[in-house]
């Protein structure tokens, strides 16, 4: 049609606005089509890192790949917009990448760790403020499934630590794509548990002191290698005397137990 009759002048603005739709489309496509390259990458990325680390670390206790995903640099790096030249848009196994990931691993543990560490502060009880981890007596509860006496690091591992309330934000839209290719829900998270009950922290003591060990010095690691066993002295000496690991006494006395 000549451009300067009727039809034209009707037919060009529809024309034009379909051009730009089947444009955006295909920018679009090509956007989703790079994301998931990079996405794919950086799974297989993180893959092997944990399969490296499982020789030395228990991999239950190894951040996730969304874990990376909603934290930067990756986050940045999975957005072709932010970083059109990534190195997650050629490779999964550069040592650039491989190198950003053990030191993202590091951080993702201290924040976690953090987290945990704070938890200890909401305690009425003032002693426990800066508190190691790694004390015998520190264990933490489950606000979600109910489980109760959870000790760190196996903390970390808990199955409810990669769930959440609602989804992540539009701003963590490639996590959130990540967590579903994955099975993951949500990068790790603390809000479900606190510190164990008066209750607990009491039996813990009460156990570490029966061994003769001070609680406010030992680790579990201590209590472990020791391997002690303790009795009840409300049962009555035979063969049906109860005898318990360190363990077991605790949650003896958490239940208020009697013979």
């Amino acid at each position: 049609l000549p451009r300067v009759s009727p039809a034209w002048n009707i037919l060009q603005p529809i024309l034009v606005e379909a051009l730009e739709g089947f444009r955006a489309d295909q920018i679009a496509a090509r956007k989703c089509a790079e994301i998931n390259l990079r996405i794919k990458n950086l799974i297989t990325a993180v893959q092997t890192f944990r399969w490296v680390q499982a020789c030395q670390h228990d991999p239950a206790l190894l951040p996730t790949v969304v874990d990376f995903a909603h934290k930067e640099p990756f986050k940045s790096l999975l957005d072709p917009e932010l970083s059109p030249k990534s190195i997650l848009h050629e490779t999964s196994s550069s040592q650039e990448l491989m190198t950003q990931i053990a030191l993202a691993s590091d951080t993702w543990r201290n924040d976690v760790d953090k987290q945990l560490a704070a938890l200890l502060a909401t305690s009425d009880d003032a002693s426990l403020d800066d508190s190691p981890l790694s004390l015998a007596f520190v264990a933490f509860s489950c606000k979600k499934c109910k489980r109760t006496s959870i000790e760190y690091p196996d903390v970390i591992a808990h199955h409810c630590a990669h769930e959440a309330i609602d989804w992540p934000s539009c701003s963590d839209m490639f996590a959130r794509e990540i967590g579903l290719q994955t099975g993951r829900r949500h990068p790790w998270s603390g809000q479900h548990f606190e510190f164990s009950g008066t209750t607990n922290l009491e039996a813990r003591r009460n156990a570490i002191a029966a061994c003769g060990l001070d609680p406010k010095v030992t680790t579990r690691v201590v209590l472990d290698d020791l391997d002690p066993r303790l009795s009840c002295n409300m049962c009555e000496d035979g063969p049906k005397k109860l005898v318990m690991t360190w363990r077991s006494a605790v949650r003896f006395g958490t239940l208020n137990l009697r013979c």
